[in-house]
């Protein structure tokens, strides 16, 4: 038996001589891997990047769209007022002598944002909690206060006494009605600090 040659294509050159024919390209992944690897790679970079500014968006951003953010070591704290007999003297503004409990309700490390504005002329300060301070202030005033009046202390000085502060879930809501302007914009600056 006598095998047949393979058949190859060939194609007839200008001069007349026969030349096989080349072969089809193969596709671009067959020869070599590398550009499929840099499409992945590509993707992966993509998806951090992403992933930075979606982080980036959740932890500065969207803290910022219900007030500043409160400095852990601000010199704020919210004491009650008391008539025992280990009770702290202050002066409000308007000058009068005022009896607050030793320890305070709250403090900076409870907080996490707040926002200073003036509603009617008055200063207002909303003070947004986290979660567990919220628990505590709201036990501590159902044990400790009764008239439900409270002192605020910004950087060691009576700012308010006050006895309408709106409380609702993680929010507090205050009003500096007797404090001017100029002292309650250094205490909105101090809780940054």
């Amino acid at each position: 038996m006598t095998s047949r040659p393979a058949t190859t294509t060939s194609q007839r050159s200008p001069a007349g001589n026969q030349e096989p024919m080349p072969a089809p390209p193969l596709p671009v992944d067959a020869i070599s891997p590398a550009p499929q690897r840099g499409a992945w790679w590509t993707l992966v970079g993509a998806m951090a990047t992403l992933g930075f500014i979606l982080w980036t968006v959740w932890a500065f951003v969207i803290p910022r769209l219900s007030g500043e953010v409160v400095a852990v070591t601000a010199p704020f704290e919210i004491r009650p007022l008391s008539t025992a007999n280990d009770a702290v003297i202050m002066v409000t503004p308007a000058g009068e002598d005022v009896a607050l409990g030793p320890d305070a309700l709250l403090s900076a490390k409870d907080l996490y944002t707040f926002r200073g504005y003036y509603s009617d002329g008055d200063p207002v300060l909303d003070l947004n909690l986290h979660r567990e301070a919220a628990e505590r202030f709201r036990k501590a005033v159902r044990t400790h206060n009764a008239d439900g009046r409270f002192g605020i202390i910004v950087n060691g000085k009576l700012i308010a006494v006050c006895s309408d502060i709106n409380f609702s879930d993680q929010r507090i809501h205050v009003n500096l009605s007797p404090l001017p302007a100029p002292d309650a914009e250094e205490a909105f600056a101090r809780l940054t600090q």
